[in-house]
């Protein structure tokens, strides 16, 4: 049996790329469910979203009244999605064979999560650009993955939630990291599948990168460097 996938994005005021996202995701060579949680976005992201849920047939949006964060928003749409594979988004560009390519990996190999490389522009300075390659992360480092390349068979998801103790991030290496240790398989493509933008984050990295550095080291014994 052919596996179905679903995009899966959690958003919060993402005015200058929503659109363009959303339209990646309708433009996929292989269809799927696109389910939006806009987080109590405060800037025009709600007022184009509401636009493009009536535009694309396949484009589900709830909103929230509250800001609850991404991990709580990932969860929600973890629960929602109704295809096998999920593969996670943010508002960022995402070239037209990602989801074939997801696929398609899925099938050949016997893995339980999916990655690849991305490539990478400054939202600030369209001129600034760069690459995330794709390395074989060892688990005994900093995640070397990309975030929103992550795909992922939806029982996962069920299995092992995001965990929810903060706003300011979606804690995903401690996601991966827990399914690591709980006997997923990893595969990845060395293909760059998506255009992330760098620089328009609206949370506080800081207070992020503190509650990663502590789970890091004290729950998988991973030493990081501080970050400034």
């Amino acid at each position: 049996m052919s596996k179905k996938i679903s995009y899966c994005l959690p958003v919060y005021n993402a005015q200058a790329t929503i659109a363009q996202c959303i339209k990646s995701l309708v433009d996929q060579t292989e269809k799927g469910e696109i389910l939006v949680f806009n987080d109590c976005s405060t800037d025009n992201t709600t007022h184009i979203l509401h636009f493009l849920g009536r535009k694309y047939d396949n484009v589900r949006i709830t909103h929230s009244d509250k800001r609850i964060g991404h991990a709580k928003g990932r969860n929600f749409l973890n629960r929602k999605a109704s295809g096998d594979i999920i593969a996670l988004c943010d508002a960022d560009l995402y070239y037209p064979n990602r989801g074939e390519e997801i696929l398609q990996k899925f099938k050949e190999d016997d893995i339980d999560i999916f990655y690849s490389g991305a490539n990478l522009q400054n939202s600030q300075d369209p001129n600034v650009v760069g690459v995330h390659p794709v390395n074989e992360w060892d688990f005994k480092s900093k995640c070397s993955i990309c975030n929103p390349t992550v795909a992922y068979k939806r029982e996962w998801a069920l299995k092992i939630p995001y965990r929810e103790e903060t706003i300011e991030t979606d804690l995903y290496e401690a996601f991966l990291l827990t399914c690591h240790k709980e006997g997923a398989k990893f595969g990845y493509s060395e293909k760059t599948l998506m255009l992330k933008y760098e620089g328009d984050s609206q949370r506080n990295k800081i207070d992020a990168w503190k509650i990663k550095k502590r789970i890091y080291e004290e729950e998988f014994g991973i030493e990081v460097q501080e970050q400034n």
